[in-house]
């Protein structure tokens, strides 16, 4: 009798558990907000990054540590396939490449971008900066040049140089009126032409590739590059004197595809500009330690060098100012031309 009320009752416990409401599963407020946030973040992106510079020159310093940077703020999701040496070819190339989409980021020197933006021009003018500080100061602001880039699918991230270009020879210059008559290698540009002629010297064109000889042999009587260059083609060899004039610096743009830029998320875009502006001032840096470590080499294997008084330079490139102020007028005033 007892064993059978035990029955019962475990029966009539059973059809009540059974019977009651089902009760709502027990939900986990931080598991669902990390689904949520996942499925809404962007998939991890690679960058192409061509340089057509060495990976262990400043300029591919100043890649690499843009993509480092990069991959650091990112934590992992953004990172960079540097294609350094000219592997993806020329600037040209590279351009065309970043225009049609082939490409995502480049260290292009400001040179090859003329065609694209006229304006880049006005940086070749002569003596243009007094000192590093002075041309990053004068440079922070990108919008003068901004809008021709971008006309041509191109947005500027920042600026990267490889050091002032200074004067050899085999005697002295002490003033402007010793440039008269000497024979100096000089791009092949214009403007850089036509600071030499307003110097009084006498530009000639010689191939990087013949450049040595031709100074040992005394087809010409001097060159200009930077320290840097200067020292890593034992150009001390062959010329007995480095002038620093610093007459022109020389300029890179660190720029990506406007067509790569629009496909990156708020987020994306943010952690770029912050890696540019660090890799920026990391490749400055670097630039001007370098070029101060090549001038000591350069005087410490026989050169000697001398300072050139800065404002006899200005005076005297005073014709080359007139001859661009109608192509260069504004932007030569936001320099102080």
């Amino acid at each position: 009798m007892k064993k059978g009320l035990v029955l019962l009752a475990v029966a009539v416990l059973l059809t009540a558990c059974s019977t009651a409401s089902p009760q709502p599963a027990t939900t986990n407020p931080t598991t669902t907000e990390t689904t949520v946030t996942e499925t809404t973040q962007a998939p991890p992106l690679r960058l192409t990054i061509a340089c057509t510079a060495p990976e262990d020159s400043l300029l591919g310093q100043g890649a690499a540590a843009f993509s480092e940077k990069l991959e650091t703020l990112s934590g992992g999701s953004v990172t960079c396939s540097l294609l350094a040496g000219g592997t993806m070819g020329t600037d040209t190339e590279v351009i065309s490449m970043l225009q049609s989409g082939n490409c995502d980021v480049s260290l292009l020197p400001v040179s090859a971008l003329t065609t694209q933006c006229p304006e880049l021009g006005v940086l070749g003018l002569p003596f243009l900066f007094e000192s590093y500080q002075e041309a990053r100061e004068l440079l922070g602001d990108q919008a003068m040049f901004s809008e021709s880039l971008a006309a041509s699918g191109l947005r500027s991230l920042g600026w990267m140089t490889t050091g002032f270009r200074q004067v050899t020879a085999n005697r002295a210059i002490s003033t402007p009126a010793d440039f008269q008559g000497l024979a100096i290698q000089a791009q092949p540009d214009e403007l850089h032409q036509a600071v030499f002629q307003a110097l009084g010297a006498i530009p000639t064109m010689v191939s990087a590739d013949e450049l040595y000889d031709a100074l040992e042999q005394g087809a010409v009587d001097g060159q200009e590059s930077s320290y840097l260059s200067i020292d890593n083609r034992d150009l001390s060899r062959v010329q007995s004197h480095v002038m620093e004039t610093n007459h022109v610096l020389e300029l890179h743009i660190l720029a990506i595809s406007d067509a790569a830029y629009q496909n990156l998320t708020g987020q994306q875009r943010t952690w770029l500009e912050q890696a540019a502006k660090d890799a920026v001032d990391i490749q400055w840096a670097a630039a001007m330690e370098e070029n101060e470590v090549a001038k000591q080499s350069c005087i410490e294997k026989g050169m000697t060098a001398i300072t050139l008084g800065r404002q006899s330079l200005v005076d005297a490139a005073g014709p080359v100012y007139d001859e661009y102020r109608e192509q260069y007028g504004e932007l030569m005033r936001a320099f102080n031309r």
